[in-house]
C-alpha cells in the first residue's frame, strides 16, 4: 500500500500556463475549489512572464506546446531570469507520442503530467514538487 499523498497547503500560489483556455480554467477551478489554491492563468509563455513579474508563485504548471512562447522557451527564460521557479515547474502535454517532445522535457529534469490527467494525478504531481523542493523562497 502506497503512502497517502500529502495535502496541498491552502493558499498555495499556482500559475497555470496553457493555450487551451478550457484546460487552464479547469485546472484553476479544481485547484481553487478542492485545494483552496490561489491560481492565475496565462495563455502562453509571454503572458506567463508578465504574471511572474507581478507575483510570486510556488508552482508553475506549463503546457509544452503553445504559440508565441512554448513551454520549453519559458523554461529557458526562467532558468536565466528566475532560477528559483525552475524546481517548481511542472510540464503538461498531450503530445506524449512524440519522442522529440518527451526527450526535450526529460532533458530539463522537470516532471511531466500527460494530458488527459485526473485530479489525483494533479494533486500527486503538485504535492511531490512541493515536498521535493521545500518552502518557496523569494528571489533576491
Amino acid at each position: 500500500m502506497s503512502p497517502p499523498v500529502p495535502e496541498i497547503p491552502e493558499g498555495t500560489r499556482v500559475l497555470c500556463v496553457d493555450d487551451e483556455s478550457s484546460i487552464g480554467e479547469l485546472v484553476g477551478r479544481i485547484l481553487r475549489r478542492q485545494f483552496r489554491c490561489e491560481v492565475a492563468t496565462a495563455a502562453n509563455g509571454t503572458e506567463a512572464l508578465t504574471e511572474i513579474a507581478g507575483r510570486d508563485f510556488e508552482i508553475v504548471i506549463v503546457d509544452y506546446l503553445m504559440p508565441s512562447m512554448d513551454g520549453l522557451a519559458l523554461y529557458r527564460v526562467l532558468s536565466e531570469r528566475r532560477p528559483d521557479l525552475v524546481p517548481r515547474l511542472l510540464f503538461i502535454t498531450g503530445d506524449t507520442l512524440s519522442e522529440r517532445t518527451l526527450s526535450a522535457i526529460r532533458a530539463t529534469g522537470q516532471p511531466l503530467l500527460a494530458k488527459p490527467f485526473g485530479v489525483p494525478e494533479l494533486k500527486q504531481a503538485i504535492s511531490e514538487l512541493l515536498a521535493a523542493r521545500g518552502p518557496a523562497r523569494l528571489p533576491g
